[in-house]
């Protein structure tokens, strides 16, 4: 493979994600009610200080991360699933809906580097997003260490990031996976949602099953596999899943790809 020839395709993507506004707005809609769900957990959690003074025995079940930190790393996580395929769905179906993908596939482009430039660029894309949606956390962070005299774990704060990413990566992956078979990118990104969303909330589906068919669907869950980072412990079993599920789109894109070619 080579990164010469990836790196290409992914700055043409970028460029062109930039001529564009609709993922940009998509994007600022979620910061937006990113902003509002954190503000209120801010606002939430310290009218729990002022009980918490009044009732010392309260006060031992109040921590900031379980209160804050925790629960808006799970909204972060909702929004990404719902913008992403936003970002990547129209990978290869904008290719294939202007039929440029024909003249795509008449360059010296391997399916492997295409697929990579692909995902390359709307994670850059992502990038951006978790950017600024952890912006203000680590800024609260800090404040409220500063208020407390006192350095506060920001082990949390990392795990959720790096499980964020990971999250995201899967997201693009099945979302470019998706686009090398549609046309469009309206059915590209709802396909894309519709299989996330699967992905995302199989899990749950296990609390009223057997134990085997239970522990199958927690193993192959993102939900279930992206709670441990959101609680501050990086577990390379999911690692390994979030690894091996991109790797696993990434490889039927390519194939995708080249029977199309």
């Amino acid at each position: 493979m080579d990164f010469k020839k990836v790196n290409l395709i992914a700055s043409k993507d970028i460029m062109e994600y930039l001529s564009t506004v609709f993922p940009f707005i998509s994007m600022f809609v979620a910061l937006c009610f990113l902003s509002i769900f954190f503000i209120s957990a801010v606002y939430a959690f310290f009218q729990a200080a002022f009980v918490a003074q009044a009732f010392p025995s309260f006060a031992k079940n109040f921590n900031v991360n379980d209160m804050i930190v925790t629960p808006y790393l799970g909204f972060v996580a909702f929004f990404s699933i719902l913008i992403i395929p936003i970002i990547s769905a129209k990978a290869f179906s904008q290719e294939r809906k202007l039929k440029t993908i024909e003249l795509l596939f008449t360059y010296p482009f391997r399916e492997i580097e295409l697929v990579f430039g692909k995902i390359i660029s709307s994670f850059i894309i992502y990038f951006v997003f978790l950017f600024f949606a952890f912006l203000y956390l680590v800024l609260f962070i800090f404040v409220y260490s500063f208020i407390n005299k006192g350095a506060m774990d920001f082990s949390i704060v990392i795990s959720g990031f790096i499980g964020l990413l990971l999250l995201g990566l899967s997201v693009i992956s099945i979302s470019v996976f998706v686009s090398t078979f549609v046309d469009d990118i309206v059915p590209a990104w709802a396909i894309s949602l519709v299989i996330v969303l699967i992905f995302w909330l199989i899990g749950y589906t296990g609390d009223f099953a057997n134990v085997m068919y239970k522990n199958f669907v927690k193993t192959i869950s993102l939900g279930n596999n992206f709670e441990n980072f959101s609680k501050g412990v990086i577990d390379l079993k999911n690692v390994a899943y979030f690894l091996s599920f991109n790797l696993l789109f990434i490889y039927l894109s390519v194939i995708s790809l080249m029977e199309k070619d």
